[in-house]
């Protein structure tokens, strides 16, 4: 009888091993698998911010960027040497035309003349070598006058994109790249920047 009670007293504490056990490895899934999508939650939907000196003309550089959500292309904001500028990188391919299709939420789709960076992973937004059609008296003025007027033409457009990117929560893009023609998303919520 000692014997009988010995072991299902055994089994008992077996069963209650094994089910302690696997309700640990239950919770430390469910921990890893919460940990592996707030991980990709931060990658894919978080900006993130850096700074850097220009310790020559005693300035600071700003930078954001933000990977889009199936991670083929990045967006940049870049302050540097008080220079505003707004580019997309391609992860995975280069850039075969210097046009960009974009909107921002369910907004109307907008066509983005761009400058393509020397090794065509980088679109500049709204280039001047594009815009420069837009000033139709170029004839009858001088080059630092049509530079002059190109330059605030071009902040103007990157400061109403700028302030675009802070209100809305989606940016959708379209770029032609060496392999194909590929969209992308950008959950833009939460840009910080002035």
């Amino acid at each position: 009888m000692k014997s009988k009670i010995m072991k299902n007293i055994s089994l008992l504490l077996s069963v209650i091993v094994l089910f302690s056990c696997n309700q640990s490895q239950q919770n430390q899934t469910a921990k890893d698998e919460k940990a592996s999508v707030k991980k990709i939650d931060s990658v894919l939907t978080h900006w993130i911010y850096s700074s850097d000196t220009d310790q020559m003309r005693n300035i600071i550089n700003r930078y954001a960027t933000l990977i889009s959500v199936d991670e083929q292309f990045s967006i940049h904001l870049r302050l540097k040497d008080n220079e505003f500028e707004i580019f997309i990188t391609s992860n995975k391919d280069i850039f075969t035309d210097k046009e960009l299709l974009y909107k921002f939420d369910n907004d109307s789709i907008i066509k983005a003349y761009c400058g393509k960076s020397d090794d065509a992973t980088a679109l500049f937004l709204f280039s001047s070598e594009i815009d420069k059609k837009i000033f139709k008296d170029m004839a009858k003025r001088s080059i630092k006058e049509i530079e002059a007027d190109e330059n605030k033409f071009i902040q103007n457009k990157l400061g109403a994109f700028k302030e675009q990117l802070k209100s809305h929560k989606k940016l959708f893009i379209e770029a032609h790249l060496y392999s194909k023609t590929k969209q992308a998303i950008f959950n833009i919520e939460g840009l910080k920047w002035e």
